[in-house]
């Protein structure tokens, strides 16, 4: 959120993402819950990929460590490597 309101020069995200923050913590009570619910939505895309090839694991490691990184790279190489 931070490389991308540095790119644009505003802070919409920043808020965007602390309003999300409050909202989740002030609306469920069993916190604990709503995480283990969450987990177990991510299992269940994550093993929506066993058609394409891919098992939970691989899935995992593309979907969740290869994705976000190559994000990072490209909002990295845009906020700091201006021309």
């Amino acid at each position: 959120m931070f490389l991308i309101d540095k790119i644009r020069g505003k802070n919409y995200f920043k808020i965007g993402f602390a309003a999300i923050v409050i909202v989740v913590l002030l609306v469920f009570k069993g916190f604990s819950k709503f995480c283990d619910n969450l987990f177990d939505v991510a299992a269940y895309f994550l093993r929506c990929f066993d058609p394409f090839g891919m098992d939970y694991t691989a899935a995992s490691v593309i979907i969740c460590l290869l994705v976000p990184l190559i994000i990072y790279i490209i909002l990295i190489k845009k906020t700091y490597l201006k021309k």
